[in-house]
């Protein structure tokens, strides 16, 4: 919200009236004019240029814009970052590798290491989703599988529980890191699918995983609805 000084003097200087037809918009600007008696009246309506619109919301967003910057190279594993009108969205990939994993005592799972499948995260603003993916290559027709994890619904997006969300900015590469950290930091709960995320028993699969080390068996993801990256960024 844009922070004003209330004890000086506001006039208004323009009114602009939203028409509305089922789902379309129009906008009309009309300026405010005072008469020799100080009473206001509207001039005839203009439409709202799309330039005018764009610079109100850059206003308006200023105070709640977090705060970016990218001070080398992008990090080589990001695909797609939107960073405009205070809004956020990161999307990139962590190839297979061992990670941290902590479990609620009531899926009787050994918090421990243990590798996991290629990851591609998705943060918006406070919101995180997770997909997974095969082999180390990413591109834009890499296909999406289901994160085989617990915590996720079935659109990908994660369930972050009591985990505190605060404002994640900073330079991209510690912000990808800051959301790594939640989600691996989270313990996992319970399923919000109404089956396992894997072919087999994901319990299972995981205590098997954290007790022998074994690499993430990839003919056990499932594939998502959402095809791929392309398709996924298309949706952002």
């Amino acid at each position: 919200m844009i922070s004003l000084d209330l004890e000086s003097p506001f006039a208004p200087r323009q009114a602009i009236i939203l028409y509305q037809n089922e789902n379309k918009y129009y906008l009309e600007s009309h300026t405010i004019y005072f008469d020799q008696d100080n009473k206001s009246f509207l001039s005839e309506g203009k439409p709202l240029q799309k330039e005018t619109i764009m610079q109100i919301a850059k206003q308006f967003s200023t105070d709640n814009q977090l705060k970016f910057t990218c001070k080398q190279l992008l990090p080589n594993n990001l695909i797609y970052v939107d960073t405009q009108y205070g809004n956020s969205t990161f999307v990139w990939f962590l190839k297979p590798q061992r990670n941290p994993l902590f479990f609620t005592s009531n899926l009787a799972i050994p918090n421990g290491q243990a590798f996991c499948p290629g990851l591609v995260f998705v943060a918006k603003n406070k919101t995180l989703s997770v997909f997974a993916f095969r082999g180390d290559i990413v591109n834009l027709r890499t296909k999406l599988y289901i994160a085989p994890f617990h915590n996720i619904y079935k659109d990908g997006k994660v369930c972050l529980g009591n985990a505190k969300i605060e404002n994640v900015e900073g330079e991209y590469e510690n912000v990808l890191t800051q959301w790594q950290k939640i989600f691996f930091g989270s313990e996992f709960s319970n399923l919000l699918v109404n089956s396992s995320p894997t072919k087999t028993n994901i319990n299972l699969l995981w205590k098997d995983l954290i007790s022998n080390g074994a690499k993430f068996p990839v003919e056990e993801l499932l594939p998502h609805p959402i095809k791929t990256i392309k398709q996924l960024i298309e949706t952002l």
